[in-house]
């Protein structure tokens, strides 16, 4: 049997003099390592503590943005970043599905705590 990839959302609080606004950080375990997309702001139905997201027909776009590759550690973490960078937190976490790959996109299902959706995430960052 495949053994089930991991996902987390984390909550990214960033200091005022880290130059970067508080975002999301949306990571998905591939390869040893974690791909991750930078997120302003998540769907209103992944904002209700508590109540899980309604399945959708169809994958979702969300504004993400592809960044670096994290390391494992980050899906159980919770805590402060080195380099005065801030602190993460822990939104949702569990598993996710890949259902298909492009070079431009990545589709994936996540079966989280809260969230339960179908998404079609970027594979670059924008130039």
């Amino acid at each position: 049997m495949e053994r089930m990839l991991r996902f987390v959302l984390l909550y990214h609080d960033c200091p005022p003099a880290f130059g970067k606004p508080s975002h999301w950080d949306l990571m998905l375990e591939r390869d040893g390592a974690l791909l991750t997309w930078s997120l302003a702001e998540l769907p209103p139905t992944w904002c209700t503590v508590g109540v899980r997201s309604p399945t959708d027909a169809g994958a979702q776009s969300i504004n993400a943005t592809r960044i670096a590759d994290h390391r494992l550690e980050y899906l159980d973490y919770e805590g402060p970043i080195s380099g005065g960078r801030g602190a993460v937190r822990r939104h949702d976490w569990g598993h996710y599905e890949l259902l298909g790959e492009t070079p431009a996109d990545l589709q994936v299902r996540l079966h989280g705590k809260r969230i339960d959706a179908e998404l079609l995430l970027p594979q670059k960052s924008p130039a």
